[in-house]
């Protein structure tokens, strides 16, 4: 079950979480993530601070348009990657989104994520958690966790900084959470997408002195991502 944590709380949190890739959609020369497929493990941790003081978006009663909800958090100045399967991140951006399914690619996505099976024009919300590092002028890889639920009370708190328990990683219908893996570079391409099958979030006390602000930018965690140029 996960934690839940109040803008006042003293300390930043950490999301550890680790799952199976279902699909790649592009693998293309060479990337981080070159060669990791189906059935490989994938984990990662995400560190942010939701302190007043933290939040990135300014002013912040401009974040909040319809259905749509988003916050961009700073984190500790740490991340990085190990053998492709592991990755580590801060300056989260956290959204809370309420949709339909609206097309065949879309339902055939959501089908593989939650059971049982939905139907087109079937209202779902989601909370997603992303993270984008560059990890050079001309590689940028974004890591996007998205909890997705067909019962649209589930997230009626958008202000949630955590998934609301007890929405945990066990299966069950109506729900489900999934992972997903971009990166472009100059000369690659490698976009993927897995389900989760464990998380946990917890409070860990960090020094004030080492919160910076950073450039996360999020993207939607749906297959048909392309790079975007950058400003």
């Amino acid at each position: 079950m996960l934690l839940m944590f109040s803008a006042a709380h003293a300390a930043p949190i950490t999301l550890n979480w680790s799952g199976t890739i279902t699909e790649v959609f592009d693998d293309i020369g060479t990337t981080s993530f070159s060669g990791t497929g189906p059935g490989d493990t994938f984990s990662g941790s995400f560190v942010y601070d939701t302190q007043p003081g933290s939040v990135i978006n300014d002013p912040p009663d401009q974040i909040c348009d319809s259905s749509l909800c988003e916050w961009e958090y700073t984190g500790a100045p740490y991340g990085g990657i190990v053998n492709g399967r592991s990755v580590s991140g801060s300056n989260v951006l956290i959204e809370n989104d309420q949709d339909l399914v609206e097309n065949p690619g879309d339902l055939d996505l959501i089908n593989t994520i939650i059971e049982p099976d939905v139907q087109t024009d079937t209202p779902f919300d989601v909370w997603e958690l992303s993270s984008q590092q560059d990890l050079a002028p001309n590689d940028q890889i974004e890591i996007v966790l998205t909890w997705i639920t067909t019962d649209i009370s589930t997230f009626s708190d958008a202000t949630a900084f955590t998934p609301i328990a007890p929405f945990d990683a066990t299966p069950a219908a109506g729900r489900g959470i999934a992972f997903f893996i971009f990166e472009v570079t100059d000369t690659g391409l490698y976009q993927s997408y897995g389900i989760v099958d464990s998380f946990d979030s917890t409070a860990v006390p960090v020094p004030a002195a080492v919160w910076l602000f950073g450039s996360a930018l999020g993207m939607l965690g749906w297959a048909t991502r392309r790079a975007r140029p950058k400003s």
